[in-house]
């Protein structure tokens, strides 16, 4: 199990036992010291959406020409931008979260205002990646 599996589960029993502003807090502060958090499955997404307010999740697969053009915009962006947190999905390893919200194309990127997705981007543009992660940063 890794380490962000670990404190993923852990969080989610605390959340269960009442403690969710102090553990939720906590694995904030840790995805803003990492940056940008790989999810591996449909479990660990739900719990990330769970314990950040604002967050962003990136669809993306390892043969899309586009999605390794945006990957370094996106991790600089993750790095510049510490009241939101950043997770990135393969499409490939991740097909159930993949069918979940509706992904048919890489990259796409989905915006989330605590659990509830308010936007989503499909392709390479860092204008408007820009512009919609304002947006959510504004609500």
């Amino acid at each position: 199990m890794s380490f962000l599996s670990r404190t993923l589960a852990t969080t989610s029993r605390g959340l269960l036992q009442g403690r969710s502003s102090f553990l939720a807090t906590g694995l904030r502060q840790q995805s803003r010291f990492m940056s940008m958090i790989t999810l591996e499955g449909s479990e660990e997404i739900e719990k990330f959406r769970i314990v950040n307010a604002k967050s962003v999740l990136y669809f993306t697969a390892v043969w899309c020409p586009p999605c390794k053009v945006i990957k370094p915009v996106y991790e600089n962006m993750a790095k510049e931008n510490e009241d939101v947190a950043f997770g990135l999905v393969d499409v490939d390893d991740n097909s159930d979260a993949s069918l979940e919200f509706e992904i048919t194309a890489v990259p796409t990127f989905i915006f989330f205002d605590g659990e509830k997705p308010v936007e989503k981007m499909t392709g390479a543009d860092k204008a408007t990646l820009e512009q919609k992660l304002a947006d959510l940063k504004a609500r």
